[in-house]
């Protein structure tokens, strides 16, 4: 692999970080900077006055004391787990239920479906926040490590910069917002449609924003890169 867009800090710190420190992997750039991950409910359940932790265990039977979440040994879950054992917002007697992301979302499409109160992990980008009305509760004092707005940055080889040069300049200024992403996961992911193509439609749609990408960035002939893609779409 030569280059990782997806490295969530600090989520992935513990495991990029010791990597550029022995020189062999560097940030190029910082790809995202609006993205979140906390508790969410859906809307119906934020209008009744769930905004935040502190009030999930005043509602505790409407919600099951169950809180939905990635599997365990995700960050996530280890995360959620520490704060249920230190009985932050009164959430030691709740169930945390961790699966794979197929199967929580379906649990939490079918309660939404039912109009049930439901709380679950959630973060952005993802095609959730595309498909469902859904509301990020706000964090109290000891849930920094779950609810947090953390940065998405881009990693290369320490090489890559001189093999190269034209390509990492793109990615030193490459950037895109959550919302975007999230469609295009949704594209892909939730409408099952060839990742090519859900790229083609966009860059189409959307060649302003990838000439700034580009910008100063020569194709192998040499000339202006945009000026190929361009003549593409």
């Amino acid at each position: 692999m030569e280059v990782m867009l997806g490295a969530w800090a600090p989520h992935h710190n513990d495991m990029i970080n010791p990597l550029v420190a022995a020189g062999k992997l560097e940030r190029v750039a910082t790809n995202q900077k609006d993205s979140k991950t906390s508790l969410c409910v859906p809307s119906y359940v934020w209008d009744a006055g769930v905004h935040s932790f502190a009030d999930l265990d005043s509602n505790a039977e409407k919600f099951n004391k169950t809180i939905y979440n990635l599997e365990a040994g995700s960050g996530m879950n280890t995360a959620m787990e520490n704060i249920m054992d230190k009985n932050i917002a009164g959430l030691q007697d709740w169930e945390q239920v961790g699966s794979n992301l197929a199967a929580m979302m379906m649990e939490v499409g079918a309660q939404i479906k039912q109009q049930k109160w439901v709380v679950f992990g959630c973060w952005a980008p993802h095609w959730m926040n595309s498909i469902y009305d859904i509301k990020y509760l706000d964090g109290v004092a000891g849930t920094e490590a779950f609810v947090n707005e953390p940065s998405i940055d881009t990693v290369v080889n320490t090489e890559f910069s001189v093999q190269f040069p034209q390509v990492y300049k793109f990615l030193q200024q490459f950037s895109v917002s959550a919302a975007t992403e999230s469609q295009w996961i949704y594209a892909f992911s939730y409408d099952k449609n060839e990742a090519e193509q859900v790229a083609r439609d966009w860059i189409a749609a959307n060649l302003d924003t990838v000439a700034v990408w580009l910008e100063g960035v020569n194709g192998p002939d040499g000339q202006p890169a945009i000026k190929a893609i361009k003549a593409a779409f």
